[in-house]
């Protein structure tokens, strides 16, 4: 596992065999679409709309690490959850499960570049030293950590 700091995950996102993860929780409101109002969920939403491919997800297979498409240039866009609803914490056993998912579907999709956020140390109030330990002990030289100071603040 690689750590980056202060880079634009969405910039480092590019071409084929590269996926990119966001951060999710498993609610689906009343219209049907997936909760997707903070942090890096919203910024991924407002780019590519993915609220009602998520909700769809969630629905038929629960609150999984799941492929939301390609986009771009050929890049994957991939949910990971880290908590059960919006308004609650993360989960480490969430994280650790989403982690191990994560690793199963980059291979079966042959993925070589993989790029997540510190996943639920923003929105989901866990501490980094916490959740750094479970990530290391299921990803390799594949996944990549990106660690911003101001992670992901969407302009109206």
């Amino acid at each position: 596992m690689k750590i980056l700091k202060n880079k634009n995950i969405f910039k480092l996102g590019k071409g084929n065999n590269t996926g990119i993860c966001i951060t999710t929780n498993g609610k689906i409101k009343n219209n049907g679409k997936a909760v997707m109002g903070r942090g890096i969920a919203l910024y991924a939403n407002k780019q590519f709309k993915l609220d009602e491919i998520l909700a769809e997800k969630l629905k038929k297979y629960g609150n999984h690490v799941h492929d939301l498409g390609e986009f771009g240039t050929g890049f994957h866009i991939i949910s990971f959850p880290t908590k059960n609803h919006w308004l609650g914490k993360s989960s480490k056993k969430l994280i650790e499960q989403s982690a191990i998912e994560l690793v199963k579907l980059s291979t079966n999709l042959n993925l070589t570049n993989i790029f997540l956020p510190k996943p639920g140390c923003q929105n989901g109030h866990l501490n980094w030293n916490d959740v750094r330990p479970i990530l290391e002990e299921h990803f390799d030289d594949r996944f990549t950590i990106i660690i911003n100071d101001d992670d992901y603040k969407v302009e109206e």
